[in-house]
């Protein structure tokens, strides 16, 4: 992490996620975008909720989850954590 970057904790993701509702209009056909997504933990929380409610990876509309990141190595190593921890 660089000073001044500020990366959101995965578990204000999951709660925000929770609080406005966010996985069920994803699972609805809702996009989304994290525009700086940093460590990704934004889109992460996503696949937490998913997996609390025991659905697999490969049910999900994951095509509809889109991340901006300007750090190529924050990216490559958000997908290698994800891929790892959920398949």
């Amino acid at each position: 992490m660089q000073i001044g970057e500020v990366d959101t904790p995965l578990e204000w993701a999951v709660w925000a996620l929770k609080r406005y509702h966010l996985f069920d209009r994803f699972l609805e056909g809702a996009k989304v975008l994290d525009p700086t997504m940093g460590q990704g933990n934004l889109l992460e929380a996503f696949l937490v909720e998913a997996n609390e409610r025991g659905l697999p990876a490969n049910v999900l509309p994951l095509e509809n989850l889109y991340g901006i990141e300007r750090q190529e190595e924050k990216i490559r190593l958000f997908l290698e954590r994800t891929e790892k921890k959920y398949k």
